[in-house]
């Protein structure tokens, strides 16, 4: 995934794996952090650390975008069951969390949310673009 995105930046930014909640250091202020598909993979406390680790990283006006995988619905996505399945198999305690409880953990982090939806016809991914406040 990282070599995918470098190809896709280009020399417009550069790509850094790292571990939540333990971020690669910067020497600079970034304008922008992702988060996609991964918050249900952190318990509370981890979540919270790696927004306000994020939050100290952002300029002013710097933006984060995070898609979050929301608790099942009531008629899930075919990928739903493929990823429990992965989930189950490598032991994995997950943290679904709704979309108003991820905008209070945001809220609580130092963060405006500027946009929260779905995404497209999913109903189990969310959308949410945040700024320092």
């Amino acid at each position: 995934q990282v070599r995918v995105a470098s190809l896709a930046l280009g020399n417009r930014g550069a790509v850094v794996q790292g571990a939540a909640p333990d971020l690669p250091p910067t020497d600079v202020l970034l304008d922008l952090a992702t988060m996609l598909d991964m918050s249900h993979y952190l318990q509370d406390w981890a979540l919270e650390k790696t927004l306000q680790r994020i939050h100290t990283r952002l300029m002013p006006g710097g933006r984060l975008i995070m898609r979050s995988v929301l608790p099942r619905t009531a008629t899930p996505h075919w990928t739903w069951y493929l990823e429990n399945f992965k989930i189950r198999l490598k032991g994995i305690r997950v943290c679904y969390r709704d979309a108003d409880a991820i905008e209070a953990i945001l809220d609580r982090c130092g963060f405006d949310v500027l946009a929260s939806r779905g995404s497209g016809s999913r109903s189990d991914m969310w959308w949410h673009a945040a700024v320092p406040k």
